[in-house]
């Protein structure tokens, strides 16, 4: 196999490994969080912690990545730093030692920067697109099998295990990441902060950038989040909120495999805004929903949503700016998703300590329909 097309699928499964690392426990997490005596507020806060790292990293990572021009060995530190944030979690006596563990896990994902760029540079630029629909499809997968395992794991073993299996998917990703080739385009000469400033106020990217985050408010805060406690509430098991879990990421998987065909045909415009219109519809009718069939649904509806926008946000985002020069514009881009991660799940708890549960989904909705309204104007049809 040629040296190219074997790390493309080394590559792969790594990330689906990288995934799965981070992603196994949260189904439960949420609620475990709640059974150690947290307010909602405190839930919000321990799900939004994961923003916190990312939020300030991942631009000095991007500068730091373009300015070696590697990208392998920040690939590697994710999924060590994604190992030991898992054991963390396992062995929280609290809910305060939770929120810290918790926070460590944003700093592995914080790596997702020079994961993409590298990947993107085992494909020619035309195919830029192709590329990151591959490897959010891989996302995606890993985020379905990952979150219906944790709650298989959760109901069987308990909660621990959730936890101590995430370190161990983390390890094993690390030996296929050892083995994958890396891509050397270092910058000419440093970035100045006149360069890096012209690059995080490319106009496009900025709204592309502003519309993710608005997405990354919903999925964390509601999908990722409160909507796992409100099916608790009425009556889900372990076991459920990992069935339902799983199956909102398959409905996403699915769609960003489908993305790369579709905008061809449709545009991009067109699939941010239908992504964005499901994901706001799907929670209108939340608060009216009083089983957990029908939760599963909404879940599955939203992820449809979010696949239709994410690989066109990230494929415009690299596209912004020459390569050389993309994982510092990929940083900036994850940086504002990362303070949609965290503003989503801690204003939803705050949200619903002072008006409700089902009122988070009824914000959610008006979120979600806001940036569908924005997408008309802001991204472009082609």
């Amino acid at each position: 196999m040629h040296s190219s097309k074997r790390s493309q699928v080394l590559f792969c499964l790594g990330t689906f490994l990288f995934w799965v690392s981070l992603y196994v426990y949260m189904p439960i997490l949420p609620v475990y969080a709640e059974s150690l005596g947290s307010t909602m507020t405190i839930v919000g806060l321990v799900v939004s912690s994961y923003g916190f790292a990312q939020l300030t990293l991942r631009i000095p990572l991007g500068i730091w990545s373009d300015r070696l021009g590697r990208r392998k060995p920040f690939v590697l530190a994710g999924l060590g730093v994604a190992g030991l944030a898992a054991l963390g979690l396992g062995f929280a006596p609290n809910v305060w030692f939770l929120l810290g563990a918790r926070t460590l896990t944003g700093l592995a994902a914080a790596t997702w920067v020079p994961f993409t760029v590298l990947f993107a540079s085992y494909f020619t630029q035309d195919r830029a697109t192709r590329a990151i629909s591959i490897i959010m499809f891989v996302t995606g997968l890993a985020e379905m099998v990952s979150t219906y395992l944790g709650g298989f794991i959760a109901e069987s073993f308990g909660w621990q295990a959730t936890f101590f299996s995430g370190a161990a998917f983390a390890s094993v990703g690390i030996l296929l990441m050892l083995r994958v080739q890396d891509r050397t385009e270092a910058v000419e000469q440093v970035l100045s902060l006149t360069q890096i400033k012209r690059i995080a106020t490319v106009p496009s990217l900025i709204w592309i950038s502003l519309l993710a985050l608005l997405v990354a408010f919903i999925s964390f805060g509601i999908n990722f989040g409160f909507a796992n406690v409100y099916a608790a509430h009425i009556g889900a098991s372990k076991a459920d909120l990992g069935t339902m879990t799983g199956l909102m990421f398959a409905a996403q998987a699915v769609a960003t495999l489908l993305c790369s065909a579709l905008v061809e045909r449709t545009g991009g415009r067109f699939m941010v805004v239908a992504g964005l219109s499901l994901m706001g519809l799907a929670n209108l009718a939340v608060p009216s929903i009083t089983n957990v069939p029908l939760m599963t649904v909404y879940q599955a509806v939203s992820g449809m949503g979010r696949g239709l926008t994410r690989p066109v946000f990230m494929a415009l985002s690299i596209l912004a700016v020459p390569g050389p020069e993309r994982a510092t514009a990929m940083g900036v881009f994850q940086a504002v998703y990362a303070f949609g991660t965290i503003v989503g799940p801690a204003l939803s708890g705050a949200w619903a300590d002072s008006f409700g549960l089902p009122s988070v989904f009824i914000m959610a909705a008006a979120i979600s329909l806001t940036g569908a309204a924005l997408a008309v104007f802001k991204v472009p049809a082609k």
